[in-house]
């Protein structure tokens, strides 16, 4: 992932649908500057706690340095609205602040319950696997390769907050890890909620819900089936994908085209273009001369 200013990405695409990225206004902060602004305030109110930022829209919280991914906080979906109501930024950084409160109560000992019900699963860059566990039985939240450089993270997810979790979460319910899964993918498809698909001139289109789970549309076994719509998506942030039919060639070019760009010029959750064909998943890394290749072998949907 590379760090930059550049914080209009949908809307270059879905309205530019061109080569040239947006920027802020002058009276907007950037999501990365918006994501400190909570960040600092956080720490303001809790000076103990470790607050650190992960991407561009994803803050990890903990009790200490060596456990600073006990909670994460998202801003993406929030950032948002602030981004259409600028002049309200303490409003949104208080709003933001309050939820990481409810997570930082989470952490004390013994107030996390794990509620079955709120079980998902939901995507996240391979790097976040550093703060999970190393291997079946060991210590540390629960997760499995994706695609590419994507992997799939189970959670209880409350709102904008989100826990990782852990074989001893599961012991509590008395609750197998196949078992766990399987619950949170049927949870899933209740909690997604509609897509918003925006469509740009070419026929590519940005996807996003209110729920902050589009992504996770992307492991649902029916979204890439054999039989079904072949098709290439980019992962910008945890909220929002860019989506194009391979039966629509403009859409395809474009998108290619401009996720290449975006690699060279901003911070995105993924650096591989992903592909479903045939029920199978594929990954293209870019090569920075405009042409993506072929990243190890097929993964096949279980």
């Amino acid at each position: 992932m590379r760090r930059s200013k550049f914080s209009a990405l949908v809307l270059a695409m879905v309205l530019a649908a061109c080569s040239r990225p947006g920027s802020a206004t002058a009276q907007t902060l950037s999501s990365a500057t918006f994501r400190d602004a909570v960040a600092n305030e956080i720490a303001r109110q809790y000076p103990d706690l470790c607050v650190e930022a992960v991407d561009e829209h994803t803050l990890h919280l903990g009790r200490s340095q060596e456990s600073c991914s006990e909670a994460v906080l998202n801003t993406s979906y929030v950032y948002q609205q602030y981004s259409a109501d600028p002049a309200n930024l303490q409003t949104y950084v208080n709003g933001l602040t309050s939820t990481a409160s409810a997570a930082i109560q989470s952490l004390v000992t013994g107030s996390f319950v794990p509620d079955r019900a709120r079980f998902v699963v939901v995507v996240r860059p391979s790097a976040y696997a550093a703060t999970m566990r190393a291997a079946p039985g060991s210590l540390g939240g629960i997760w499995r390769p994706f695609v590419g450089d994507l992997i799939a993270v189970l959670v209880q997810k409350d709102g904008e907050k989100s826990r990782s979790l852990t074989a001893e979460d599961l012991a509590a319910l008395r609750l197998t890890e196949a078992a766990a899964w399987n619950l949170a993918m049927t949870n899933l498809r209740e909690q997604i909620g509609a897509l918003d698909r925006t469509t740009n001139a070419q026929g590519a289109q940005v996807v996003s819900a209110s729920s902050g789970l589009a992504l996770s549309n992307l492991l649902l076994p029916e979204t890439c089936s054999a039989g079904g719509v072949n098709f290439d998506a980019f992962v910008v942030d945890r909220a929002t994908y860019f989506y194009a039919d391979q039966r629509v060639p403009s859409a395809t070019s474009m998108l290619a085209g401009y996720a290449g760009q975006l690699l060279q010029t901003s911070e995105t959750l993924s650096d591989h273009l992903i592909s479903c064909i045939d029920g199978n998943w594929y990954a293209s890394a870019f090569d920075g001369a405009n042409t993506w290749r072929p990243v190890g072998e097929e993964v096949v949907q279980p």
